[in-house]
C-alpha cells in the first residue's frame, strides 16, 4: 500500500482532539480513544504495523472489537493516529525545556537533537520508521508548531537566515527522519550513535545560516534533561490483572487477655 497517497486521500488529522472534552460523553470517548492509541502504540511497539491487529490492540485496551471502528476506520488510519499521538507527546515534553531557554537557536538544536535520540532508541519509533514517508508527513504536521516556531524566533533573533521557513522545516524533518533510520539500521555504540547526532545537528543549524564554529559550539553545550514520558513502561490493566480483594484477617488474641 502507498501510505502517503493513503495518508493524503482518506486520514483526516483531528484536531480537534487536543482539546478539553467539556461533557461526561466527551470525557468518555476521549479516554477510550486514548486507550486505543496506548495500546496500539505498545502492540506496534512489540509486533510491527503489518502484524499487529485490532483484536490484538482492542485487547490490550481492554474495549470491545467493535469500540476501535468508531474512532478510527481503519488500521492504518489508526496507525497514522498513533504516530501523531507519539509525536505530540514527545513534542510536549521537549517544549517544556525549550520554554525555558532565552536562545532559540538553541532550543531548536535541543528539539532536533531528541528527535533523533528518542526516535532511534525508543522501539515504537523503529516499526515508525519503517514508513518514512508517513513518518516524515506525520512529523511535519506533529512538531510543526514547534519548530516552526522557534526557527522564526532564530530569524528574528538574528541566529538564522532563512527566506522560506516552510522548505527550511521540512528539510530538517526529513534529515531528522534520514539519520533516525540509519541510526535504527546500523549497528553502533551509544557514543558513536551521539557522535553522528551531534554532527548533523550542527550541519542542520548551518543550512539555517549559522556559522559552523557557532553551530559546532551550540551542539556541544549541556542540555537539560527531557522530562519523563507519564505513559512510559506503565502497561495497561488487563480484567485479569484487577487484584480482588483479599479476605479480612484473622485478628490475633493478645497475649494475657
Amino acid at each position: 500500500m502507498d501510505w502517503g497517497a493513503y495518508v493524503l486521500a482518506n486520514v483526516k488529522f483531528r484536531d480537534g482532539a487536543l482539546r478539553k472534552p467539556n461533557t461526561r460523553i466527551e470525557r468518555r470517548r476521549r479516554r477510550n480513544r486514548e486507550k486505543l492509541l496506548r495500546a496500539a502504540a505498545e502492540v506496534i511497539g512489540e509486533k510491527g504495523i503489518d502484524v499487529a491487529t485490532m483484536s490484538e490492540i482492542t485487547d490490550r485496551a481492554d474495549v470491545a472489537l467493535g469500540t476501535v471502528y468508531y474512532y478510527f476506520e481503519s488500521k492504518e488510519e489508526l496507525s497514522v493516529a498513533v504516530m501523531e499521538w507519539v509525536m505530540d507527546r514527545l513534542g510536549r515534553r521537549i517544549r517544556k525545556v525549550t520554554d525555558t531557554l532565552k536562545d532559540p537557536g538553541r532550543g531548536y538544536a535541543y528539539g532536533c537533537r531528541t528527535v533523533m535520540e528518542v526516535a532511534s532508541r525508543d522501539p515504537r519509533w523503529h516499526w515508525l520508521l519503517k514508513r518514512t514517508d508517513v513518518v516524515a508527513d506525520t512529523m511535519i504536521r506533529a512538531f510543526g508548531r514547534y519548530g516552526r516556531d522557534d526557527m522564526r524566533q532564530g530569524i528574528e533573533a538574528g541566529r538564522y537566515k532563512v527566506k522560506n521557513v516552510e522548505l527550511a522545516w521540512r528539510m530538517t524533518i526529513w534529515c531528522l527522519v534520514g539519520v533516525s533510520v540509519n541510526l535504527c539500521e546500523e549497528k553502533r555504540t551509544i557514543a558513536e550513535a551521539d557522535a553522528v547526532i551531534k554532527a548533523t545537528v550542527v550541519h542542520i543549524q548551518c543550512m539555517l545560516g549559522m556559522d559552523y564554529a557557532e553551530a559546532k559550539i551550540l551542539a556541544s553545550r549541556l542540555r537539560a534533561r527531557l522530562p519523563p514520558d507519564e505513559y512510559a513502561f506503565r502497561p495497561l490493566r488487563q480484567k485479569s490483572q484487577i487484584a480482588k480483594p483479599s479476605s479480612p484477617r484473622r485478628l490475633k488474641r493478645p497475649k494475657g487477655g
